[in-house]
């Protein structure tokens, strides 16, 4: 005869206990996954504001440092200094024309005489480039064009 211990399985008490426990971790586990995917597209936000910023900065970089040219809207700023207080509402190209699905980014383009070591602030231009999405996101981006001899 065999005995009933030898027989032995498993409880509806441990059961439940089991499907429990296998529950609060799929639970815990499916939280995080979605915390997860929903700041994905954070980075790429973040990223595509970043690549703005960089273009809007080479573009302003580029210009030379004086110029007497006359400034006719953006495609005809002819120096550094003429984007000053630049603001597309929508990333635009260098030519004005506004960029398909970055109309939610706002740039901003700031250019300020500052001295840089032992070159004068007259010598010296920092130019600051602030990009915003509509989702509150923000990267700044600086750089600095001198007056070569």
């Amino acid at each position: 005869m065999t005995s009933i211990c030898s027989r032995r399985g498993f409880t509806l008490i441990e059961l439940i206990i089991a499907i429990v426990i296998i529950g609060i971790c799929s639970v815990s586990f499916m939280a995080l996954l979605a915390s997860q995917a929903s700041r994905s597209g954070e980075a790429m936000i973040r990223d595509q504001a970043t690549h703005l910023a960089s273009a809007y900065l080479n573009e302003v970089l580029q210009k030379p440092f004086t110029d007497p040219g006359v400034v006719t809207g953006r495609n005809g700023y002819h120096t550094v200094s003429d984007y000053n207080g630049l603001v597309d509402n929508g990333a635009r190209d260098p030519a004005g024309t506004l960029i398909a699905g970055l109309n939610a980014f706002t740039v901003r383009v700031t250019v300020v005489n500052a001295g840089l070591g032992t070159v004068s602030a007259l010598d010296s231009r920092l130019v600051t480039v602030t990009v915003q999405h509509s989702n509150g996101m923000t990267v700044v981006l600086s750089g600095y064009r001198m007056r070569y001899p």
